[in-house]
């Protein structure tokens, strides 16, 4: 509901014998306005400078209701309606009604803005000096032309304040308010002083959009400067390591000096290797180093002296290699053994130094990259350090300029600026603009320029899957296998509940005679939401968008080898001939699965409404989100996160699970409802009065009652609280609003009545104070804190890098009893004690427990990811499959499970 003026006395009045009337005159307004609704004054929401210097409202909001924020304890309904009538600007008087005895049976309060029409018509007070039937007292000692407004948490807003100097409608983007009206009226301030305002606040204005921006760019910079200082020590360390590792295996190949060319393993002795069970196929591994998978071939049958006859040759299987494209497995081999010894022959090349030199090349490979990386992310930490010295050299120079501005303005100014604060309540803090906004989502949707709008987003956040990965020791880009659904997004509706029970399920091996394709024993089953994931692609120079299952639980092989009858379904069973049997219930058929022939030449997309605002309230009771006029729920159906925008503009996402797509069928229509944090622009238009109120002096009358007429004393004691037009020549104050703030009334001589007469009734009395202000430094501290609304994952947790970042942007030293553990960005985690040191850095865990003469430490063991290297080892039992002993370069002795070798 509206926070109007009729929900508060609504709440206020609701079973009592009150009622209450809105009777409020818009008659000087042009715009059509209920007299029985509270507006807020026209004023202009955002303001542009013209060519000629002056400013031009864009956006004027010319009949907005008022809303406002009340929090009233323990008090009473008069206290409560004035409060009420003090929030809305308005003011208030009671009517009561009496039954026959003169007992008050109902009450009723009205709220007004001006005079209302009566038989005596509007009441003018005209002060004459020369009178004694009216007296004058006047206090300008707290009279203020240079207002400020203080500044409120918020933690709606990007800096995580509000503050006047944020919102569009203040026209200086300053945090304080000015107002000479009446220093100009009563002659004080001459007009060039007068017409020097607007001219300073439109330099106030540019001055500040530009220091605005430059602030978030600079924290933006800032933030990508960690990161990509954060990305520069990696791909150092990964050099170090791959450095490490190019070493150590040119040494190797080094000591391999009497082999040079490849040992053949033919049919005169082929290996014998026992075939080990997996469902349907077989798989034997092969410990041989730098085997060539070109010559390789399988058999099943060998009688020594004999050829291998092809008749025995094994055609069915696949190859496994490991990081450094190294044969180590050979599995899904299709098989029929001629006897009960499930042995298989097999004959190849093989050569010691290929082994090496796949893993020397993969090293060297993996070096190129963590080089161009460091490279790129060197040039890219300096390209970010001259950017950002630049844009503080012009920051810098606004600010001079921006300075200068003020001291010359203060200046010409002079005793007129006469500075104070205000206060606003915490209650503003609550103030928000709703909206609703519908949308249509179709495949080719796309962002438009508008507050709220829907489309396809392929920047994605930390934790949303991509359609690729990388492999191996070389990083080398990698596809998941994407099937098209085109066509079938309305085949999973009626599975909507249980979407999680439906499986990508193929055969992975060659179906024995007799065998049925459900048949679990041969099947792979990827599970909807763990190994299958429903996505949308869309082709990377954009078009329309695809609807796709996402298979990131299939080995990333050549598909037609190991998927064979692929369909989409569940698994279920059923009794046949006494016996419980599986069967799989299609939803879609073999014949209707295709793949995306090149996810390469796609992006993945999420469908998200893009908030143009940085105000975004996205508490539960403010954010509502509804597909086709049904609430959804959030982190359930979907999720709030938000970026940072070309470098300055911080926007929300509202991402829309795929998976609701899917069990609807439908892209969907979409209702947001959305509330945008305005405390800044309610504290600037109440500012705005309160500075006008305060800007005059305060002034008081008294008057007798010889200076009205005899009607008006008759029925004074009515007008208590009523407004009156005062006209002060001496004051300038012409028709200037008064309120009848007390009557004096003595019965034994009326002649001696007073009624009193103020230009002033503010709830914001007495919440003034003369200060003297510094306020630029406030207005530069807000920016940062922005940065922290990406810190959040779509699942409510911490990003990834976070604590990445912030270990990379402070020193961390710690004391213990024995040593030290300190953390930094140049050397990693050190742990320093009497023993010596241990440092744990990209590339691994390092000790040692001396220093050279160049005060160096000497490190005397290393844990890497590919092994240990130490100078001593002290264990009681160590089991290893391979030994190798080398004096310096040369490989001296060799032991595995083949026996001791020396050479």
């Amino acid at each position: 509901p509206k926070s109007n003026i009729n929900y508060w006395c609504d709440k206020v009045f609701e079973g009592t014998n009150w009622n209450y009337e809105i009777q409020m005159d818009w008659s000087g307004y042009d715009t059509s306005r209920d007299n029985d609704k509270i507006y807020e004054d026209a004023y202009a929401a955002a303001w542009d400078v013209s060519n000629e210097n002056k400013f031009i409202p864009t956006t004027v909001i010319q009949a907005k209701e008022k809303e406002r924020l009340i929090d009233i304890e323990e008090s009473n309904r008069y206290n409560i309606t004035q409060t009420i009538a003090e929030n809305f600007g308005v003011h208030c008087r009671y009517e009561y009604e009496h039954d026959s005895d003169y007992h008050i049976i109902a009450r009723k309060v009205i709220f007004y803005n001006a005079f209302v029409q009566e038989a005596l018509g509007p009441i003018d007070i005209n002060y004459a000096y020369d009178t004694t039937d009216i007296s004058r007292e006047m206090d300008s000692k707290d009279t203020i032309t240079k207002m400020y407004v203080k500044t409120l948490t918020d933690s709606n807003t990007e800096s995580g304040l509000a503050t006047i100097s944020d919102t569009t409608a203040n026209k200086s983007q300053e945090d304080y308010l000015l107002n000479f009206d009446y220093l100009y009226s009563i002659g004080t301030i001459s007009k060039e002083q007068y017409n020097a305002v607007e001219p300073y606040e439109i330099e106030m204005h540019n001055f500040n959009t530009n220091l605005k921006l430059y602030e978030r760019q600079i924290a933006t910079l800032e933030n990508e400067r960690i990161e990509a200082s954060a990305a520069k020590m990696v791909a150092k360390n990964a050099m170090t390591l791959d450095q490490e590792r190019i070493s150590a295996n040119n040494a190797l190949l080094n000591s391999i000096t009497n082999d040079t060319g490849f040992v053949e393993v033919n049919s005169t002795r082929p290996d014998t290797c026992a075939a080990i069970e997996s469902g349907s196929t077989y798989y034997i591994n092969m410990r041989q180093k730098g085997i060539d998978p070109s010559t390789l071939h399988l058999y099943t049958n060998f009688t020594p002296g004999q050829p291998l006859e092809s008749v025995n040759e094994i055609k069915t299987y696949t190859l496994e290699k490991d990081e450094f494209g190294n044969l180590i497995k050979i599995k899904n081999i299709v098989v029929n053994f001629p006897s009960q010894s499930k042995i298989i022959y097999v004959i190849y090349n093989y050569s010691p130094r290929l082994y090496y030199e796949n893993i020397l090349k993969t090293w060297e490979t993996r070096y190129i990259k963590d080089n161009d990386d460091y490279v790129y992310y060197n040039e890219k930490v300096e390209d970010i350090d001259n950017t950002i010295i630049n844009i503080k050299n012009l920051y810098d120079n606004i600010l001079e300029q921006k300075t200068t501005a003020i001291v010359r303005f203060e200046r010409l100014m002079g005793s007129a600026i006469r500075e104070g604060f205000w206060q606003p309540e915490d209650e503003y803090a609550k103030y928000g603009e709703k909206h609703e906004d519908n949308f249509n989502l179709l495949n080719t949707s796309s962002f438009n320029n508008n507050l709220a709008s829907i489309g396809w987003d392929n920047e994605l956040f930390d934790e949303e899957e991509k359609h690729y990965f990388n492999i191996s020791v070389a990083q080398e880009i990698k596809y998941y296998y994407c099937i098209d659904l085109s066509g079938h997004l309305s085949d999973f509706v009626e599975y909507a509940d249980n979407l999680n029970q439906i499986s990508f399920i193929y055969r992975n091996t060659t179906l024995p005679t007799g065998a049925s394709e459900d048949d679990v024993r041969y099947l792979s089953i990827l599970p909807f939401g763990s190994q299958a994931l429903l996505r949308f692609l869309r082709p990377i120079n954009g078009g329309t968008v695809i609807p796709v299952l996402m298979l990131i639980g299939l080995n990333v092989e050549d598909y037609s080898e190991s998927v064979h009858n692929p369909r989409i379904g569940i698994l279920t069973t059923e009794e046949q001939n006494n016996q419980i049997v599986t069967k799989v219930e299609e939803i879609i058929s073999n014949t209707n699965i295709h793949l995306i022939a090149s996810p390469e030449d796609y992006d993945i997309v999420y469908p998200r409404i893009r908030i143009n605002s940085s105000f975004v309230k996205d508490t539960e009771d403010s954010l509502i989100l509804k597909r086709n006029n049904i609430s959804i729920n959030k982190y359930e159906d979907y999720y709030i996160l938000s970026r940072l925008e070309n470098n300055s503009d911080l926007k929300y996402f509202i991402t829309i699970k795929p998976e609701l797509i899917f069990k609807n069928g439908t892209y969907g229509a979409y209702t947001c409802l959305y509330e945008l944090s305005n405390a800044g622009l309610f504290m600037y238009l109440d500012g705005l009065q309160v500075l006008k109120e305060n800007a005059y002096p305060r002034v008081s009358y008294e008057i007798k009652p010889t200076f009205v007429n005899d009607e008006f004393i008759r029925y004074a004691y009515k007008y208590l609280n009523y407004i009156v037009h005062i006209n002060d020549p001496e004051l300038k104050f012409e028709y200037v609003k008064g309120y009848i703030t007390e009557l004096h009334l003595k019965l034994d001589s009326p002649k001696d009545d007073t009624i009193t007469i103020d230009n002033y009734k503010t709830k914001f009395e007495d919440l003034f104070s003369t200060i003297v202000a510094q306020t630029e430094q406030m207005q530069k501290n807000s920016t940062l804190i922005g940065i922290a609304a990406q810190a959040f994952t779509p699942t409510g947790g911490l990003q990834a890098d976070l604590v990445q970042t912030v270990m990379n942007r402070v020193d961390l030293n710690y004391a213990f009893n024995n040593g030290t553990l300190t953390i930094n960005e140049e050397d990693g985690i050190w742990g320093t004690s009497d023993d010596g040191v241990v440092a744990f850095r990209g590339g691994g865990i390092f000790t040692a427990t001396e220093k050279d003469d160049n005060d160096e430490w000497i490190w005397n063991t290393g844990i890497l990811p590919s092994g240990i290297n130490a100078n001593l080892i002290t264990t009681g039992q160590l089991d290893t499959n391979l030994i190798r002993i080398f004096a310096g370069n040369d490989l001296k002795l060799q032991m595995n499970g083949d026996g001791l070798f020396a050479y």
